[in-house]
């Protein structure tokens, strides 16, 4: 997460204090009935990660509803092919 600290620097700060209990490596898309892509810095490292990627593209052509929150938007790159979508710059098609 950011924390603002002065006019115009932020820094990263923990986001979260709490125990992961899943993998990507062993996340099912069959077994979930939505998605919830939080923004921040997270996408543009998950993005890289094929698993993600697939288990995103999963639970849209499984038409599953998804959020997608913010920098999150970057994870949806392929998946509504069709559809016309607005994301940041930098994320896929």
């Amino acid at each position: 997460m950011h924390d603002f600290e002065g006019d115009q620097t932020y820094s990263e700060k923990p986001g979260h204090l709490f125990t992961l209990n899943a993998t990507f490596s062993k996340i099912k898309a069959k077994d979930y009935d939505a998605l919830v892509i939080p923004g921040g810095r997270a996408p543009e490292y998950i993005r890289l990660n094929e698993k993600v990627i697939n288990i995103v593209q999963q639970l849209a052509q499984a038409d599953k509803p998804i959020a997608s929150i913010c920098h999150g938007a970057q994870l949806l790159g392929g998946c509504y092919p069709g559809k016309n979508m607005f994301s940041l710059s930098n994320a896929g098609t």
